[in-house]
């Protein structure tokens, strides 16, 4: 199934991808793979997963989270996701999660933060 992905921001820099409603392991190969394939090639760049029509993560979807995360890294691109439900801000404080991905309440609020922490 494919993703719904667009390119926001300043100089289009900024990946959205919006994930589907339950990000286990029927959606991890498409989640990863768009990133992969997507992510701009330029200086500033970054990554907004979109949780708005997220209402499960599993253990794979977790992995998943964490494998973007690291070619996020690799590319020294920002990550960033948005839109996460309180329900699950609340799981990912359970496993400490919420302290190593960076959050935001909506997609916007996401483009400008990772626009203002690249200096756009």
């Amino acid at each position: 199934m494919p993703l719904a992905s667009h390119l926001a921001g300043e100089d289009s820099q900024l990946l959205v991808v919006a994930l589907p409603n339950r990000v286990a392991e029927e959606h991890i190969s498409a989640i990863r793979s768009e990133v992969s394939r997507r992510i701009p090639q330029i200086s500033g760049c970054g990554v907004i997963l979109d949780f708005t029509a997220v209402d499960l993560i599993n253990s794979m979807g977790i992995t998943c989270l964490l494998n973007v995360d690291d070619e996020c890294r690799r590319r020294k691109a920002g990550l960033m996701l948005a839109g996460v439900s309180p329900l699950i801000r609340a799981f990912f404080a359970q496993l400490k999660l919420d302290k190593r991905f960076r959050m935001a309440d909506s997609v916007d609020d996401a483009v400008d933060a990772l626009q203002l922490s690249r200096g756009h």
